[in-house]
């Protein structure tokens, strides 16, 4: 599998986790529940420009997911979809650790998703 070196695959994955989990919405029940519950808060993961890119990249770049069979079996991003987004969009770090970034993103998506 891919590791990013500068480390924003662990800090890409936490976030998205926290956002998944407390943001919008549904986080704000979340979040109001924990409080009744007087359980301490999850803090805020910390988004600085180039974790909020990746995170954007991640959204649509897996907006072009493709599914197989009858039951539609969402199958891995591959680079062909990363390809067509950095095709139109600049990115602010390394293709090498941008691609490690969506892999690893899109390996957590497998493994809380789809399981």
């Amino acid at each position: 599998l891919f590791r990013s070196e500068a480390g924003y695959d662990k800090k890409a994955i936490a976030a998205q986790r926290w956002l998944s989990e407390f943001g919008g919405e549904k986080g704000e029940k979340a979040r109001w529940k924990r409080e009744k519950l007087r359980l301490p808060p999850i803090p805020e993961p910390e988004i600085d420009p180039v974790l909020k890119e990746l995170l954007y990249a991640y959204s649509v770049i897996s907006r072009a997911r493709r599914y197989a069979g009858m039951t539609g079996v969402p199958l891995p991003l591959s680079l062909t979809e990363i390809n067509e987004y950095l095709a139109t969009h600049p990115v602010l770090i390394e293709r090498d650790e941008f691609e490690a970034v969506i892999f690893a993103l899109d390996d957590q998506y497998f493994q809380e998703q789809c399981v």
